[in-house]
């Protein structure tokens, strides 16, 4: 089973109350420096964003159809191009965030990637990187609405963050390959919370999927 969640965060948090909140869903003396380093980030709104996603974490968590999880045995680490796990748990998640809107995904074992993408961009700026990034096909159906190059985008992060690769790795390997390629092994979920896109990968073989707007 796979949950997924998706919010706006709400007005007038800061990322202290946040971090100090944070610390005490997953308590171990090992996530001090990550949430840390979270923290002081020089963006305060994707600071904020961060540990948001993670309290929304928490509650994923807490919800897993298995025996009871305590938090305080679970230690964050990140993966040399920074995608975050557990280092000590079966459990996987993966979190996104994009101008106040927050996606979280968990599982029990099964991989996956996450992405929402709330950033508006213009009809020239979405052609523009759509000849740099994209294929044909993808090219003709940007050239059309901004909006599905977001949607197509959160497709590529997602991709990216399943396999634990820098975006620009998927990039590059997409625009040389077909077009619309799709690994054998992955299939994208597509959802949608306040007209925002928000795209998950997972393994083709997957249980079920639950989505909650909180």
């Amino acid at each position: 089973m796979i949950l997924l969640t998706s919010a706006k965060m709400p007005d007038g948090l800061d990322k202290d109350t946040l971090a100090n909140a944070v610390w005490l869903m997953f308590p171990n003396p090992r996530n001090q420096k990550y949430f840390n380093e979270i923290r002081c980030r020089t963006n305060v709104q994707a600071a904020c964003e961060s540990l948001f996603a993670l309290a929304m974490l928490y509650d994923k968590i807490t919800e897993l159809p298995c025996a009871s999880i305590d938090t305080s045995d679970l230690i964050f680490s990140r993966s040399e191009v920074g995608k975050p796990y557990f280092e000590n748990s079966e459990i996987k998640f993966n979190v996104s965030h994009s101008k106040g809107y927050v996606a979280c995904a968990v599982s029990m074992g099964e991989e996956l990637g996450v992405d929402i993408e709330a950033s508006e961009i213009s009809p020239e700026r979405a052609e523009k990187l759509a000849k740099r990034y994209f294929g044909t096909l993808d090219q003709q159906d940007i050239a059309s609405s901004p909006e599905v190059f977001a949607r197509k985008w959160t497709e590529k992060e997602a991709k990216a963050k399943f396999f634990g690769k820098s975006i620009g790795n998927i990039l590059s390997t997409d625009k040389k390959s077909c077009d619309n390629q799709v690994f054998d092994e992955i299939i994208i979920h597509r959802f949608r919370f306040d007209n925002i896109p928000i795209s998950l990968c997972t393994k083709r073989q997957f249980s079920t999927i639950t989505f909650t707007i909180q």
